[in-house]
């Protein structure tokens, strides 16, 4: 009897340590790619090429884990040299083609840069309307302020698809997680995304659709802009770093000539970068 009960625990050991080391999930990072998120398990890579919704060859990279049933990605499509394809199409379409040459506004840019990189994450949730159906669940949302949408999926085969996607710095993300049916859904995979500098450390740009050329002084916010110091929120913690409230309003945000990187105390721009820039 005693000897049985030994080698049940032991058995039980063996197979609950071979399970927790199937289930473990790491934070993986990719600093050259501006993210970090957490896989079950070290992803494979593959180097591949993104066709935006204007017909542009985005260079892209797919991250990528499979456990069993389940299988974990992340897309991620770099947008960064797209003002200079633009430019170039531009300069070769046949004379009076708007709808090839685009336009010199903020909104459109030459041969469209500017409306690819703004729809950036609307066609790439049409990609994924297309390929799984009608979404369960579909909002708006944010991580680390930076905004995207969040997807939810039951296909076919009863299994769930769950997604987020998101445009930062230039680059688009699309996370996916896909689990059979009755498995716990990828929840917490997809919102474990964060965004990182080149050097690994976080990231503390506002949410950027496209970054361009500018003088800083247009992006300068008057004072009529700035939320009165009675309302402005107070500061936030994060670990040992404190962050003065912004007295910045969404409103002011939103009409803002260029992406620009901007102080929190004095609402005014501290540096601007042109499309292939970072911080």
């Amino acid at each position: 009897m005693r000897v049985t009960a030994v080698v049940a625990v032991t058995f039980v050991l063996a197979f609950g340590g071979s399970v927790l080391a199937q289930e473990q999930w790491v934070e993986f990072s990719s600093p050259r790619d501006g993210f970090r998120i957490t896989f079950p398990g070290t992803p494979g890579i593959e180097d591949v090429t993104w066709t935006s919704q204007m017909g542009y060859a985005l260079p892209a990279r797919v991250f990528t884990v499979d456990r069993g049933r389940e299988h974990y990605s992340v897309t991620v499509a770099d947008y960064r040299g797209i003002e200079k394809l633009g430019i170039a199409k531009s300069q070769s379409c046949a004379p009076g083609a708007e709808t090839c040459i685009g336009g010199q506004t903020r909104i459109v840019g030459p041969g469209y840069w500017k409306s690819d990189v703004h729809g950036a994450i609307t066609y790439a949730v049409f990609m994924l309307l297309r390929r799984h159906g009608t979404p369960t669940g579909m909002t708006w949302n944010w991580a680390e302020q930076v905004e995207g949408t969040l997807l939810q999926f039951t296909n076919a085969d009863q299994s769930r698809t769950s997604a987020s996607i998101y445009m930062h710095d230039n680059r688009l993300y699309v996370i996916e997680g896909d689990v059979p049916k009755g498995t716990p859904e990828p929840e917490l995979f997809k919102m474990s995304i964060g965004f990182i500098r080149p050097d690994g450390s976080g990231s503390n740009i506002y949410s950027h659709r496209f970054r361009i050329s500018a003088a800083c002084a247009a992006a300068t916010l008057s004072a009529s802009d700035r939320a009165p110091a009675s309302r402005r929120p107070p500061g936030r913690v994060s670990g040992a770093r404190t962050f003065p409230a912004s007295p910045i309003t969404f409103r002011s945000m939103a009409r803002l000539p260029t992406a620009a990187r901007f102080s929190r105390t004095t609402g005014r721009c501290q540096s601007c970068g042109g499309a292939g820039s970072s911080r």
